[in-house]
């Protein structure tokens, strides 16, 4: 009996020990687009999503393929400069001590959404708002930020379109969309 590409696929990802950060990240790629990607699901674990987003803002000469790959498999337009810029020309750990940023992953969603936030203090207020394609109001959650990590249940949403909107309490504000995939 000839093996499947998909069994002879997942056997090459069981057999393989990284030995670097480039080998690492590839096998972590591989493993999440097998679970997802290759069988037609496209709707990440809130994990994978975390995992992929870790690979995919590394420097590409530093981390390697996988870091393109997730790249594509989160659907990120990242610009880190990496082709162009001297050392001199990239913010220094200091320059970015002050910005704040947040991510919602993964996109489209199943049971469950994580904001992860970048700059926010401990115990920051957030105010989360969902709203469904009729402007109703699906969720509010008015939590304090404990880590970089928030999830939200959205097990009991329907699938389809969603608007977020995410208010800190020091005045920044997001809104973007967000699709749930059943």
């Amino acid at each position: 009996m000839q093996a499947q590409p998909m069994d002879t696929a997942a056997w090459f990802l069981d057999n393989i020990t990284p030995t670097n950060t480039v080998e690492s990240n590839e096998l972590a790629v591989w493993d999440v687009y097998f679970r997802t990607f290759a069988i037609d699901s496209f709707a990440l674990s809130a994990a994978d999503s975390a995992k992929l987003f870790n690979i995919a803002y590394q420097s590409g000469s530093e981390g390697g393929i996988g870091v393109y790959m997730a790249r594509i498999m989160l659907n990120l337009d990242v610009d880190l400069g990496e082709s162009n810029k001297t050392d001199e020309e990239y913010l220094t750990e200091e320059e970015t001590e002050g910005i704040k940023s947040f991510i919602l992953f993964p996109n489209p969603a199943k049971d469950e959404v994580s904001i992860m936030f970048q700059g926010y203090e401990e115990g920051e207020n957030i105010l989360i708002e969902l709203f469904d394609i009729t402007g109703r109001k699906n969720i509010s959650k008015q939590v304090y930020l404990s880590g970089n990590i928030l999830t939200i249940n959205t097990a009991h949403l329907e699938k389809g379109i969603y608007l977020y909107r995410i208010d800190t309490g020091s005045g920044d504000s997001g809104k973007g969309k967000l699709i749930i995939a059943r």
